[in-house]
C-alpha cells in the first residue's frame, strides 16, 4: 500500500476507486467500489453521459479461492500451492 494512496496509480490491490474521464465534456470522476458494484448507471456529474461502461469490472472465478469475485485483486489467475485459500479481498457477486 502506498503512503499516500493515489487512486489513479493502480497499484492498490484491489483498486479502491475507478476513474472515468467523460468523452463528452472531459470531466474526471472517481467512483467508489460500492458505486460501481451497486449502480445501474453512473452518469457524469457535469453533463449526464453514462460512464458505467468505462468503469465496470468483469467478475472472475478466482483460481486461488475457488470463488467468484466481483472486484478482482489481480491475484486470481495464480493458483495456490496447496488447494484453495481464503482471499481477504473477495467480493461476492450481488444477486
Amino acid at each position: 500500500m502506498c503512503w499516500a494512496c493515489n487512486p489513479v496509480c493502480g497499484r492498490c490491490k484491489p483498486p479502491k476507486q475507478k476513474v472515468a474521464t467523460c468523452p463528452s465534456c472531459g470531466a474526471v470522476t472517481f467512483f467508489s467500489k460500492g458505486e460501481v458494484l451497486s449502480a445501474g448507471s453512473l452518469p457524469c456529474p457535469k453533463c449526464g453521459e453514462e460512464l458505467l461502461g468505462m468503469v465496470a469490472v468483469a467478475s472472475v472465478l478466482c483460481q486461488r479461492s475457488g470463488k467468484w469475485c466481483a472486484w478482482p485483486c489481480g491475484q486470481g489467475d495464480k493458483p495456490a500451492d496447496s488447494g484453495f485459500v481464503d482471499c481477504p479481498y473477495n467480493t461476492p457477486i450481488a444477486n
